[in-house]
């Protein structure tokens, strides 16, 4: 695309002439630059769009926090937050439901042992 970015001023001088798209296209790939036409299409909307733009969206400069209020970086090991996570006791259902048995036969206080299909 910073080929065709390039060759912009050309190719928009050439189209003010009177050639069409498919003519610049067709006299790129005898030149040699190898590309398909609807891609060639692609690349000059976006040059046309890039350069629609209002001149303070294209020169915005991303914002940046004063060197003075910026906190100091803690140093922090890649992996603890996942150590954390991993660290703390995780819900088991067979212990909520019915004290760890996982066959539910010796369920005797578990809400859903009326539900139980006998074996």
């Amino acid at each position: 695309m910073a080929l065709f970015r390039g060759l912009y001023p050309e190719i928009a001088a050439t189209l003010q002439m009177g050639h069409t798209l498919k003519d610049i296209h067709q006299r790129l790939v005898e030149d040699g630059v190898e590309v398909s036409y609807t891609v060639f299409l692609s690349y000059i909307s976006r040059i046309r769009q890039e350069r629609a733009r209002s001149p303070f969206v294209q020169n915005q400069q991303p914002l940046t926090v004063p060197t003075s209020a910026k906190a100091p970086a803690a140093r922090e090991d890649p992996l603890a937050s996942a150590m954390r996570a991993l660290s703390k006791p995780r819900y088991d259902i067979r212990e909520a439901m019915c004290d760890g048995d996982p066959t539910k036969k010796s369920c005797s206080d578990c809400p859903f042992s009326a539900l139980a299909i006998p074996y």
